[in-house]
């Protein structure tokens, strides 16, 4: 019972090539999971460079934005058109809240 809703409460999201899905610095809103396409992770480091990889099908991005509300620490870029499972972090209080009731 408690897949049948995760699969209920999981939206599908989809973007153009070369869109901000997370700006560094705005509040975490959900859990991204990459379904189809690649995005550009890019984060300011400490010592003035900056860090960039690539996420892709199967990879999955601001799972912090699950567990509190903080500012994201990078940019996220679609850099093809891409399709994504997400969820929202009350959805995941209300999953991880099933699970504990069902022990």
């Amino acid at each position: 019972s408690v897949l049948a809703e995760a699969v209920r409460l999981f939206q599908t999201e989809e973007y153009p090539a070369n869109h901000f899905v997370v700006r560094e610095g705005e509040l975490g809103a959900c859990l991204y999971i990459i379904v189809r396409g690649s995005v550009e992770v890019t984060s300011a480091h400490t010592h003035g460079r900056e860090l960039r990889f690539v996420l892709q099908e199967g990879d999955c991005f601001g799972e912090r934005a699950l567990l509190a509300a903080m500012p994201e620490t990078e940019n996220v870029r679609t850099l093809s058109p891409c399709v994504f499972l997400t969820l929202t972090r009350a959805g995941f209080d209300y999953l991880t809240g099933q699970k504990m009731a069902l022990g």
